[in-house]
């Protein structure tokens, strides 16, 4: 009788090894497929970061477009305001000369010399 408890024991140690090496086995392919759906997610959301990356690239290039478009007006912009900034100054320099005629003699030469050219245009326009 002996022999046949440790025999039995033995099997029944058998029976608990091989039971722990299932629940073992069968811990670690939950684990792996609970690592394997995290990796799918992970990989899902790198995806539509992906995405939004490429998005985000195409829009900078179109911002970046528009912006050389419009240095390329803003330059052209400014060489028409230094073209109109340098004839304004010839105008005003012009007015300022002949605004300076402060000299009253001056004033009355121009003054007698637009009239006659006045009298002038009338006579011919009534004779005429």
């Amino acid at each position: 009788m002996l022999t046949g408890k440790p025999v039995a024991q033995k099997s029944s140690s058998d029976l608990l090894d091989a039971s722990m090496a299932s629940a073992t086995s069968r811990y670690l392919e939950e684990q792996q497929a609970t690592q394997q759906l995290i990796m799918d997610q992970q990989d899902q959301q790198l995806a539509m970061v992906s995405g939004s990356i490429w998005v985000l690239k195409h829009m900078s290039g179109r911002v970046g477009e528009e912006l050389d478009e419009q240095g390329i007006m803003l330059d052209a912009f400014a060489h028409e305001m230094d073209h109109t900034q340098s004839r304004m100054d010839g105008v005003l320099r012009k007015m300022a000369k002949v605004s300076h005629m402060t000299s009253d003699r001056r004033q009355w030469c121009a003054i007698v010399v637009l009239l006659g050219v006045l009298l002038l245009v009338l006579i011919l326009l009534f004779f005429l």
